[in-house]
C-alpha cells in the first residue's frame, strides 16, 4: 500500500453508499483508506447498520467514528441547516482524528463528500490536500458550480423567478425552478449554506465525479474547458463511475423469486428511494394508475408524508399498512398483476433482473445509475434536491427517461400514469429508450475496463496526488 487517503462523507447512508464504492476503487488501485463518520447526537439506524455491514463484508474498509458531537445550544430549524451546521460543528473532532493518523501515516488527502466544504478549514491548517467526491452526475455539477454566479443576477422580488434561464455552454436549458428549491429561498439561512457549498466546492485540488466520459460528453468538455466559472478556475474533474453497489448473491428476497416466472423485459419497478414518500391521495392515484394499466409490476410503498386519519404523523421508519392506504381491493385485484413491498426491496437486484423492462423512479443519480448498468429506461418523478435537472439530463440530453406530467404541481394522475407505463413498456419508443439505455450501460462497462476513460481519470488523480507529495 502507498500513502492513505481519508473519505469524509455526510451522515446519511445515501452518501455513505458512493462513498463506500470510492473506498474500493482506492484499493484496487493500491491506495490505503479510511473512512471518518461524523457522529451526530442522533446517528440514523440505517447509517449504523450500513456500516457494520460493510464492516463485516469489506474488513480492508476501516471506518473511524469520530468523538460524539454534543446537541447543539440551539437546534436547528430545517434538515439542511442541521446537516450542514452538524458538519461545521465537526470540525475540532475531525482536525484531532487528521492529527492523531499524521502521527503514524502520511495522510496523503482528503476526500470530502461535496456537502462537507468546512473540512477545508481543516485540512488547510494541517496542509493536507482536498479533493470533492460529486456523489452526482456532470451535468448537475456544470450547473450547481455557476449558480453562485447566476443567483445575484436574478431580481428576487419577481413571483416568475423561476422561470429565470439557466444557460451553460454544453449543458441543457434549464430553468430556476430545475434547481433544488433552496435555492430560489432566497433571504433563508438554508439558502446561504447551500450557495456556500457550491461556492466553496471549487477551492478543492480536484473533484471526483461519479459518471463516465461517454454518458455526458459534453458536460465533460465544458468542465475541462472551465467554463463554468467566470472569476476563477474550475478545479480539475475526474470521472470515475459508474460506481455503483454489487448485486449480492443469494438474496431470497419473495419479488427476485416471482420475477423468475415473468417474461423478459415485461416488469416495471416503482420505487422512489430511500426518502421518497407520498400523501394518501397520491398513493391511491399510483395504485389506480397501476391497475388501469394492465403491467406488470413491482411497488415499494413507504409511509405517507402526510397525517394518518386520526390526525397523528405517519412514522417514515415503520411498515405500511397497505390495507388502509391502498384502494379497496387493490391488493387482491391486482394479485396476478404483481407484488406491493413494503418500505424496502433489493432494488439493484431487481433491475438486473431480465425480467424488469422499466423502472418509475425520482432520479437520485444513484438509482440511475444502476439503472444505466442494468439498461433500464426510467420514468421521471424527481421529488427534490438535484433530481429535477437530472430529469432534464435524462429526457434531453442522455435520451433514456420520459416525462410524467404532474410531478410539479403534486399531483400525477392516474390517467396520466397509465399512459405512461404502457408507453414504456409497449410502444416503439419505449423500445428506442431501452435500446439508448442498453448502448449506456456497454459504454459504463468499456469506461470501467483496464484503459477505459474512468481507469484513466483515476490514475491521472494518483499521479497528480505523487506530485502534491513531493
Amino acid at each position: 500500500m502507498e500513502g492513505k487517503v481519508v473519505l469524509y462523507p455526510i451522515m446519511g447512508v445515501s452518501h455513505i453508499i458512493p462513498m463506500v464504492q470510492l473506498a474500493k476503487l482506492f484499493l484496487k488501485h493500491g491506495i490505503s483508506v479510511e473512512i471518518a463518520v461524523i457522529n451526530p447526537p442522533v446517528m440514523p439506524t440505517s447509517t449504523t447498520n450500513f456500516i457494520s455491514k460493510v464492516s463485516t463484508t469489506n474488513p480492508e474498509i476501516k471506518f473511524n467514528l469520530l468523538p460524539p458531537l454534543p446537541p447543539p445550544p440551539k437546534p436547528p430549524t430545517t434538515p439542511i441547516s442541521t446537516m450542514l451546521n452538524t458538519i461545521q460543528s465537526n470540525n475540532t473532532q475531525l482536525q484531532s482524528y487528521l492529527q492523531s493518523l499524521s502521527e503514524t501515516t502520511s495522510v496523503s488527502a482528503l476526500v470530502i463528500d461535496f456537502f462537507c466544504v468546512d473540512a477545508l478549514n481543516v485540512a488547510a491548517a494541517l496542509e493536507i490536500p482536498v479533493y470533492t467526491f460529486y456523489t452526482s452526475g456532470a451535468n448537475d455539477l456544470a450547473v450547481l458550480l455557476r449558480v453562485p454566479e447566476l443567483v445575484p443576477t436574478w431580481d428576487h422580488t419577481k413571483k416568475d423567478v423561476g422561470k429565470n434561464p439557466v444557460v451553460i455552454p454544453g449543458i441543457p436549458l434549464l430553468h430556476a425552478f430545475d434547481l433544488p428549491h433552496l435555492v430560489l429561498q432566497f433571504d433563508t439561512e438554508d439558502h446561504e449554506l447551500l450557495i456556500n457549498v457550491f461556492r466553496r466546492m471549487a477551492e478543492t485540488k480536484g473533484i471526483f465525479i461519479n459518471t463516465f466520459e461517454l454518458l455526458e460528453p459534453r458536460a465533460v468538455k465544458t468542465l475541462k474547458d472551465g467554463l463554468c466559472l467566470s472569476t476563477r478556475p474550475t478545479p480539475p474533474t475526474y470521472c470515475i463511475g459508474p460506481l455503483v453497489t454489487a448485486p449480492q448473491e443469494g438474496v431470497a428476497h419473495p419479488c427476485l423469486r416471482w420475477l423468475d416466472s415473468q417474461q423478459t423485459n415485461s416488469v416495471v419497478l416503482l420505487s422512489f428511494g430511500s426518502s421518497g414518500n407520498f400523501p394518501i391521495n397520491q398513493l391511491q392515484e399510483i395504485a389506480f394508475g397501476i391497475e388501469k394499466s394492465g403491467q406488470k409490476f413491482i411497488w415499494v410503498v413507504r409511509n405517507p408524508e402526510s397525517a394518518s386519519p386520526d390526525g397523528k404523523p405517519y412514522d417514515p421508519l415503520a411498515e405500511p399498512d397497505l390495507g388502509a392506504l391502498l384502494p379497496e381491493g387493490f391488493l387482491n385485484r391486482t394479485k396476478e398483476q404483481g407484488i406491493v413491498v413494503k418500505s424496502w426491496a433489493p432494488q439493484v437486484e431487481i433491475l438486473r433482473h431480465e425480467a424488469v423492462g422499466g423502472f418509475v423512479s425520482h432520479c437520485g443519480w444513484s438509482s440511475t445509475l444502476e439503472a444505466i448498468t442494468n439498461g433500464v429506461p426510467i420514468i421521471c418523478w424527481p421529488l427534490f434536491a438535484e433530481q429535477k435537472m437530472n430529469r432534464v439530463f435524462l429526457i434531453e440530453e442522455i435520451k433514456i427517461g420520459v416525462e410524467l406530467k404532474g410531478c410539479d404541481e403534486g399531483l400525477v394522475s392516474r390517467d396520466e400514469l397509465a399512459e405512461k407505463l404502457r408507453w414504456l413498456m409497449q410502444s416503439e419508443g419505449g423500445q428506442e429508450l431501452r435500446n439508448n439505455v442498453n448502448a449506456h450501460r456497454i459504454n459504463g462497462l468499456e469506461a470501467l475496463r483496464e484503459g477505459g476513460t474512468s481507469e484513466r481519470a483515476f490514475l491521472e488523480f494518483k499521479k497528480n496526488l505523487k506530485l502534491q507529495n513531493v
